[in-house]
């Protein structure tokens, strides 16, 4: 036995505790309760699961068809309230995908503290959950909603009047990867996505009642110079607006929001793309990574 293991084996709960607070979903979640009855134990432990982050699990994925079935929403959904069921009401953060009301309502009942709620490319969230979630975590600071079709400004009203700590906000209507500066290469959903008068109305809303915002990211919307000016007026704190693909915009619009954004707050096609670069930080797990993380949405 190695100084190592035999360090490891030596930690106490706490500790145990606290280094599993800092590994991602998958390993907490599939593969750190398996190596022994200690380590089961600790990754139980509440305060594990204060920050729930299954987004990166799907960034190193490719995106399959099988993702968008209702089986798949519900493997999701089953993981998510698993969840919330041991973090015993005090999480903190979510970020996920293809999850549904079910789920979310869930978080939104028994989690009244929770700040960060990423839910994109979910179509089954809709403003139910979303009104259930403005009303039952008033302490909300972070919504992603992009890709959630059936998420309209109903509830877009219902978290700017009850979530007023609210500064970051997504509302993307894709996240994938093309390029959207020519309009051969758009999805056809493009074309299905809400009007230019929906969009506005959003934008209304958001320069309405969410003044303190500081990142906005509307992506590929059918936002118009009235709905980017009136952003530019209501949300005077922005640090960042990512207005990229949003066609409807004209040249002088986007000239003119950036001249009223200096610093490189504002992004859009010209923005030169920012690679994600994936850095292990623990590479003491790579022999468990190769053991649990292969098939983990193939359960």
């Amino acid at each position: 036995m190695t100084e190592m293991e035999r360090s490891w084996a030596d930690l106490t709960y706490e500790a145990l505790v606290e280094v599993m607070k800092r590994v991602d979903f998958e390993q907490l979640y599939v593969g750190l309760p398996l190596v022994c009855k200690a380590w089961r134990v600790a990754s139980l432990d509440p305060g594990c699961w204060e920050r729930v982050h299954m987004e990166p699990s799907f960034r190193i994925r490719s995106e399959t068809d099988a993702w968008w079935q209702p089986a798949f929403e519900a493997k999701v959904d089953y993981m998510l309230k698993l969840a919330v069921d041991r973090s015993a009401g005090s999480l903190l953060e979510l970020s996920t995908r293809h999850c549904s009301n079910s789920a979310l309502s869930y978080l939104a009942s028994r989690c009244p503290s929770a700040r960060l709620v990423s839910v994109s490319s979910s179509r089954g969230v809709t403003d139910l959950s979303i009104c259930q979630l403005a009303k039952s975590c008033p302490q909300l600071e972070h919504l992603d909603v992009s890709e959630c079709q059936n998420v309209t400004v109903t509830s877009l009203e219902q978290v700017g009047q009850n979530c007023k700590s609210l500064t970051v906000l997504k509302r993307n209507r894709f996240i994938g990867n093309y390029n959207p500066s020519r309009k051969s290469q758009l999805p056809s959903e493009y074309s299905r996505t809400s009007s230019p008068a929906n969009a506005d109305a959003e934008a209304q809303v958001i320069c309405t009642l969410m003044t303190n915002l500081k990142h906005l990211e509307l992506r590929h919307t059918k936002l118009s110079d009235q709905g980017l000016f009136s952003l530019l007026d209501g949300c005077t704190n922005l640090e960042c607006l990512d207005i990229t693909g949003c066609l409807n915009l004209t040249r002088r619009a986007k000239e003119e929001a950036r001249a009223r954004l200096p610093n490189e707050k504002l992004r859009d096609d010209k923005t030169p793309a920012q690679r994600n670069v994936n850095v292990d930080r623990y590479g003491h797990w790579q022999l468990y990574n190769e053991r649990f993380q292969s098939g983990f949405f193939q359960f």
